[in-house]
């Protein structure tokens, strides 16, 4: 195996060490060794194929491509962060059993950061990922939505004494599949003393996400879709609750409709096949304390509401509670449209 280093520097002081493999000279790993960081950058697609020059058995990756950092960076004096970056949006494609499944990642710097600042007693976590698309065969992700559709056995019997007959034949699995993130985003700040933690930004990128099957929405996604798309809480501890304020506002929406793929998917919940489910607040700034065993609502009214399921349908005024329902009236077979209902608070 040939293996040369390379030593290059674009400011004083700062050194990048590029590792340089095979006779082409592919550059998968660059070492950045600077005044005021300490970084590693992977290039995935000089990885790629720096391992098929050596010879590794690669067949099954049809493309492989991105470029990813980590950081340690001293901000300051008595401030550090660890950041991930993706530099370079990811793609990846796949073949397995003669499918092909591709996923891709965009690119965002940093990607996730964790920072601890001595000077200020704060510390801070925080994502901002691209989007993420995900396409493949439907019989691949089957398993993720339902049980399995296949016997274990593939046999049948009828009776103790019966012999036994063939089993019917699994549903045929067909279509394609598409799964889309628009984002995952926010940050997550303490800082000493102030008994108060931020949760700001918090969001799913900057538009709806989804789940399809050949064109056709399974799923859907979308969190203040009228107010930016994103959201802030701030915690603060009320005795032995914690009240939570929340701005702009919260209006979250999942569509589901997994109804679509029922004939060839087994054992997929009958709450997911035809509903849409609605959790929003009305009135601007709501908050709410949240307790053991039950959720007050002190700013503004909280809607839980299913499309499928009127009957179950809840709105919590401000000074009532949000609390299991008397179990007198909630069935084993329930979902959480009937386990929950307006309460005075205890």
């Amino acid at each position: 195996m040939q293996l040369r280093l390379r030593l290059t520097s674009l400011a004083e002081g700062d050194v990048d060490v590029t590792v340089l493999v095979g006779k082409q000279r592919h550059e998968p790993i660059v070492f950045e060794l600077h005044q005021h960081s300490l970084g590693v950058k992977v290039d995935l697609g000089e990885a790629l194929a720096a391992a098929r020059e050596l010879g590794e058995s690669a067949d099954e990756i049809e493309q492989l491509s991105g470029v990813l950092e980590l950081q340690l960076v001293e901000n300051q004096a008595r401030d550090y962060s660890l950041d991930l970056n993706v530099l370079e949006a990811l793609k990846a494609v796949l073949h397995s059993d003669g499918d092909t499944v591709s996923a891709s990642l965009g690119a965002s710097s940093p990607a996730m950061q964790l920072r601890v600042d001595g000077n200020a007693r704060r510390f801070l976590a925080s994502t901002d990922l691209g989007a993420l698309q995900v396409l493949g065969p439907l019989r691949k992700f089957a398993d993720s939505f339902g049980s399995s559709s296949e016997d274990s056995s593939g046999v049948l019997y009828t009776g103790a004494l019966s012999a036994p007959v063939p089993a019917p034949a699994p549903p045929l699995i067909q279509g394609a599949l598409d799964m889309f993130l628009a984002g995952l985003e926010g940050s997550l700040e303490y800082v000493a003393d102030s008994d108060e933690l931020h949760l700001d930004g918090l969001g799913f990128g900057d538009k709806a996400s989804y789940i399809k099957n050949d064109g056709k929405t399974l799923l859907g996604l979308d969190l203040n879709a009228q107010q930016g798309r994103h959201v802030d809480l701030l915690l603060e501890p009320e005795g032995e609750r914690t009240k939570i304020s929340i701005s702009p506002g919260f209006d979250l929406k999942l569509a589901l409709a997994f109804q679509q793929i029922a004939d060839q998917v087994d054992g997929i919940a009958d709450y997911l096949l035809n509903d849409t489910w609605h959790f929003w607040f009305d009135g601007a700034a709501p908050v709410i304390v949240a307790g053991d065993d039950q959720l007050q609502v002190q700013a503004g009214t909280l809607h839980l509401e299913s499309a499928a399921d009127p009957s179950a349908n809840v709105s919590v005024a401000a000074g009532m509670c949000l609390a299991e329902a008397d179990v007198a009236t909630v069935s084993d077979g329930d979902d959480w449209r009937h386990r929950f209902d307006a309460a005075v608070c205890q």
